[in-house]
């Protein structure tokens, strides 16, 4: 309608990947084009993938953004539609948000239509949680289900309750359109269940401190803060805290004091110190290694260093973390909501065929 309507428009319908353009973004809009009875006003190429309307010039260019060039090579948007937008990454619609500055006879219009398929995705975080002032005085949005929707038959929607009625999660998400995960069968961690793994642990002062560290330093350099309980014939492992430094204070040094300030008043029982088995390698810019530091800032905390000599094999991790979060062993894991990365590993990380 604005392009029949108003002058001067280039639009842009995107997906991801080039190959699913024709069969999604480009087909839906000839399907209005029909619908509304306009072919004599457009000229369609197959070929390019566009619609160009007779009257006034405006266009409508369906293509995919799986190539990062492909974006710095968009000169001029005053439309743009992103479909299935959880396929993108932030950098792509940052990317295509400022080829849409600048002076317009029309308003710019930036359209994300996707499902919720996770609630740690930054779609999630950028428009619906943490908003910042200037996005949200020009943000609309709206949400929906299968049952606002009359282009559906009756039957199509009893299919999709039955199809998805098994799987808690798609049932959140395809049915009532709310922020969940969807279950793709490829998750490492497949027992990993929120409704049975997270809770909001509370810190025991009779129990020591465990803290597991992770030596990556991009995007950030991680650790975690646990306490293992016997409860009657079962251990409760207990997950308090996550650390999540990233540049500049990406360090283990930043990380160890980090740990200080938040718990390093809680540690009367001890503490136990877990990690990368990388972390004894000599670092080249220092005679020191990552484990050496760390007894040099906690020294006076900890009780026992229980790091391997080597990090176990992925399969053996694999098998271990799976059988226990099924209840093989005597052990129960407890991740606090408020760790948020580390649920993010658990929900999201896949396998690929090897179990790696």
């Amino acid at each position: 309608l604005r392009c029949l309507n108003e002058q001067g428009h280039t639009c842009w319908a995107f997906r991801k990947v080039s190959t699913y353009v024709e069969q999604s973004v480009f087909a839906t809009i000839l399907k209005v084009v029909d619908d509304c009875d306009a072919k004599s006003l457009v000229h369609v190429n197959k070929t390019q993938k566009t619609i160009h309307f007779k009257n006034n010039g405006n266009k409508i260019i369906c293509a995919g953004l799986d190539d990062e060039e492909k974006i710095k090579s968009i000169l001029s948007v005053t439309i743009a539609w992103v479909e299935e937008a959880t396929e993108f990454n932030e950098q792509d619609i940052n990317q295509l948000d400022l080829r849409m500055r600048g002076e317009s006879s029309v308003y710019r219009e930036l359209i994300l239509s996707f499902n919720p398929v996770s609630e740690l995705h930054w779609i999630k975080r950028k428009f619906f949680d943490d908003v910042t002032p200037g996005i949200a005085a020009k943000l609309y949005t709206n949400h929906s289900t299968f049952r606002e929707n009359f282009f559906l038959d009756r039957d199509y929607k009893e299919r999709l309750i039955q199809n998805h009625s098994h799987d808690p999660n798609n049932y959140r998400v395809y049915v009532l359109g709310e922020w969940g995960k969807v279950v793709t069968g490829q998750e490492y961690y497949k027992n990993f269940h929120e409704d049975t793994h997270v809770k909001a642990c509370e810190y025991d002062d009779s129990l020591p401190i465990h803290l597991t560290f992770d030596f990556n330093t991009a995007p950030y350099m991680s650790a975690s803060v646990w306490q293992i309980a016997k409860v009657e014939d079962k251990y409760e492992v207990r997950g308090l805290d996550e650390l999540v430094m990233k540049h500049p204070k990406n360090s283990t040094e930043d990380t160890c004091y980090e740990f200080l300030d938040r718990w390093g008043d809680k540690c009367s029982q001890g503490l136990l110190i877990y990690g990368d088995a990388t972390g004894r390698a000599r670092k080249t810019s220092s005679k020191k290694t990552d484990y050496m530091i760390i007894e040099q800032i906690l020294g006076h905390l900890i009780v026992e260093m229980r790091v391997p000599r080597s990090n176990p094999l992925p399969q053996d991790k694999h098998t271990f973390m799976n059988r226990m979060m099924f209840g093989t062993f005597p052990i129960h894991m407890y991740v606090h909501p408020d760790m948020k990365f580390t649920l993010q590993d658990l929900t999201h990380v896949l396998e690929d065929q090897d179990r790696k």
